[in-house]
Formats: C-alpha cells, sequence, structure tokens
C-alpha cells in the first residue's frame, strides 16, 4: 500500500500494517488521507501498550496546513 498510504482511512492503513480489520465509528477517521506515524506516547486503556499514531493533513480557514492526530496520551483509568 506504500503508494497509496495517503489516500487511505484508518482502517485500511491498520488492516494493511496489522493484518487485522478494525472499524471505526469517528466520521474523520473513515475520510481518506490518513499516513502513519509510527509508536506514540498513547497508550492503549485496555493493555497499556503504545499505539500506533495515524495523521491526516487539513487547511484552515486561514490557508494553514495542519494534521489530525490521535491523543499522544491517555489518562489511566484506575477506577475499578
Amino acid at each position: 500500500m506504500a503508494g497509496d498510504d495517503m489516500r487511505a482511512n484508518v482502517a485500511e492503513l491498520v488492516e494493511a500494517e496489522f493484518g487485522i480489520g478494525v472499524s471505526v465509528s469517528i466520521d474523520r477517521f473513515k475520510s481518506n488521507g490518513w499516513f502513519a506515524v509510527g509508536l506514540t506516547e498513547a497508550e492503549c486503556p485496555r493493555c497499556w501498550s503504545r499505539m500506533q499514531g495515524y495523521r491526516m493533513p487539513y487547511t484552515t480557514k486561514a490557508g494553514l496546513t495542519y494534521h489530525y492526530e490521535k491523543p499522544q496520551k491517555w489518562e489511566r483509568n484506575h477506577a475499578g
């Protein structure tokens, strides 16, 4: 998928990299244009493993380009 990475959505990138299917409920994650950025400091709230990150460029009304990205740090919930 190397040449198609910039046209992929988050679910397609996860499937290509890890060989598993995932569903996404946030509309922007369903959009094409995402790319992988490697491991982040974010931790899985279930197993506390570091998570892979994905970004997508977008342009503001002011004409500035930024990237959507997943959170860099999850708060651990120690409540039982």
